[in-house]
């Protein structure tokens, strides 16, 4: 769905536009632009460890157990709202890659229908390649992702929400920081609670490797794009997840799973399609194991 950074298509809190990065040579250290430094996302880290104590969650803790089945779920919706209400480690972060998701996907179903029939395969007829399962995607989309549009501040913790607020701070600064210790404090931070899907690779390293030559770009990329989705897929109905969905609306590639997507997308059984295959699945062990020291220098 995406390559090359993976923040571009959806970690970005709010409606706000992400702010513009600083550009720079690769070993150079950046600080934040005059308004992150105002911002109190450091002391909110900061602070993170020694409140004495969190609000009361408003579910039981039974809602982080398999959040990643709401990809494939009727409601993704209803699941979102509630882990966003548990105020837990790592409810919101949930909560918002399936807002992401969703909405991701209802760019894609509105984008159709401002297309003419020039442009859109779905308007020029039956005789489209996989035209009756991209019309069920269309339809499957709407209908489980229109609520996401609809509620403007759901891609934001609540106020009494600390873990919520130190993670979202967390996402919102991590691009502004390529000083070591700053990007593994943040790194930490999304491994704590379980949320390092939302890490944001701005220097591509790997388990002690900086990957810096293009055709290392390019798999890392790849391979970060592939196990950000491997390591949320749901284990029920997964050919229903909304991402998969959306890729068969968009590019026509009606896929079971993300392996065969990117197969897809990557027809050539080439040395490159085999390394992003392989790094995205050591990817997906330390993702689950919440071992950052993988990803950050």
């Amino acid at each position: 769905m995406f390559t090359g950074l993976l923040g571009a298509c959806w970690l970005w809190p709010g409606s706000e536009t992400p702010p513009a990065l600083i550009e720079g040579p690769s070993n150079s250290i950046q600080e934040p632009p005059p308004a992150a430094q105002a911002s109190p996302a450091l002391k909110v880290v900061a602070a993170a460890a020694s409140t004495p104590s969190l609000p009361k969650p408003a579910v039981t803790p039974d809602v982080m157990a398999q959040w990643t089945q709401g990809f494939s779920s009727e409601q993704p919706y209803a699941l979102a709202l509630r882990l966003r209400d548990a105020r837990l480690p790592g409810s919101f972060g949930a909560a918002l890659t399936l807002t992401h998701a969703c909405r991701s996907a209802m760019g894609q179903v509105r984008a159709g229908e401002l297309l003419g029939p020039d442009s859109d395969p779905l308007l020029r007829g039956k005789n489209e390649p996989n035209y009756a399962q991209r019309v069920q995607a269309r339809d499957s989309l709407e209908r489980r992702c229109l609520a996401f549009s609809q509620h403007r501040d759901i891609d934001m913790p609540l106020a009494d929400d600390h873990p919520g607020q130190t993670l979202n701070q967390a996402i919102y600064l991590f691009p502004y920081f390529f000083a070591t210790g700053k990007a593994r404090q943040f790194a930490q931070i999304l491994a704590e609670q379980g949320q390092l899907q939302h890490f944001l690779p701005m220097l591509p390293y790997w388990d002690g490797k900086a990957m810096t030559e293009e055709g290392d770009r390019q798999v890392y990329n790849g391979a970060m794009n592939l196990a950000v989705k491997l390591a949320t897929a749901p284990t029920v109905a997964p050919d229903q997840d909304i991402r998969l969905l959306a890729a068969c609306l968009s590019q026509g590639h009606c896929a079971k799973d993300f392996i065969e997507l990117h197969r897809m997308n990557s027809p050539q059984d080439t040395e490159e399609r085999r390394r992003v295959e392989a790094l995205a699945q050591e990817m997906v062990a330390a993702m689950r194991a919440g071992d950052y020291q993988k990803f950050a220098r």
